[in-house]
């Protein structure tokens, strides 16, 4: 039978964050991962609406990889000094290898980086924004490059080997997010590789998404 479609209202991203918070989450000190897009945006704007500052900690990675990161950098930190949570971030200083994936390398260097982020900041958990279209998109591209099951099980919502990397917001739309920043009129920094369909995962998210919400409404719900 096919799944009910998530609630993609303004309040979808608090209902979400409040059953988190009162499980997995209970208790716990939160770095919350902020790139300073949309979407980790509005993760840190509804956690700090729940829980107190104390509990959260930002950690953002400078890439180095356009000429404005440190824009995004200074941009995150003056946010979360405005709702009084602590903020650290990391300029990474590496580059990937010949024939590496940009995108493999930034992945490995960002989780790395925000590890001893929430180490040095006492977090015990570190929570991302990613949610079911990024889901979908890491699915597709798992296909494309003929994975097996292991491959195909895309991202989990939580991954404790990696002290305990959280995905609280995985089963929900990017328009619940976009609904929720709407609401409370928050401003977030645009990458401007984001509109690079050179980029495998950009030439989904900007082509094939809307082709496949076209033919099936709802898809994400199914392959969460």
């Amino acid at each position: 039978s096919r799944r009910p479609a998530p609630d993609t209202g303004a309040s979808a991203v608090v209902d979400t964050l409040v059953g988190w918070l009162a499980g997995p989450a209970a208790g716990r000190r939160i770095l919350v991962a902020v790139s300073g897009g949309l979407d980790s945006m509005v993760l840190l704007d509804a956690l700090a609406g729940l829980v107190p500052p104390e509990r959260l900690h930002v950690g953002h990675v400078d890439h180095a990889l356009q000429p404005g990161s440190g824009r995004w950098a200074r941009f995150v930190a003056e946010r979360a000094r405005a709702i009084g949570v602590d903020a650290t971030s990391r300029r990474l200083d590496g580059m990937p290898a010949a024939g590496d994936s940009v995108e493999a390398w930034a992945r490995r260097a960002r989780y790395a980086a925000l590890d001893r982020i929430a180490t040095d900041a006492g977090c015990d958990l570190v929570a991302c924004a990613h949610h079911a279209d990024d889901q979908v998109e890491t699915l597709l591209i798992a296909l494309g490059r003929g994975a097996g099951p292991r491959g195909l099980a895309a991202m989990a919502s939580a991954h404790p080997a990696e002290r305990g990397l959280h995905r609280p917001l995985l089963a929900l739309p990017r328009i619940a997010l976009e609904a929720h920043a709407r609401a409370r009129g928050l401003e977030f920094v645009q990458d401007p590789s984001n509109g690079d369909c050179r980029f495998a995962r950009n030439a989904l998210r900007h082509q094939a998404l809307p082709a496949l919400e076209a033919a099936m409404p709802g898809f994400r719900v199914g392959a969460m």
